[in-house]
């Protein structure tokens, strides 16, 4: 029987990164910040609608407004 901690020394995980790697990981970690503050106000956006029944003038119900 082989033991767990015997394969993790045979198979090491490569841990290093390419400079191109590193420079595309970067890029994608500014989406990722960019779109989780887009994320968060657009949610704040959506409750306020829902919330104060912004809606409405234009849709009978908060679900209506969303799938439009």
């Amino acid at each position: 029987m082989t033991n767990k901690a015997d394969n993790s020394k045979n198979q090491a995980p490569d841990t290093q990164l390419s400079l191109v790697e590193q420079k595309r990981l970067s890029e994608l970690d500014d989406i990722i910040v960019r779109g989780l503050q887009t994320f968060f106000e657009v949610g704040s956006a959506l409750a306020e609608i829902r919330d104060s029944r912004l809606h409405r003038q234009t849709h009978q119900t908060f679900e209506d407004y969303c799938q439009n």
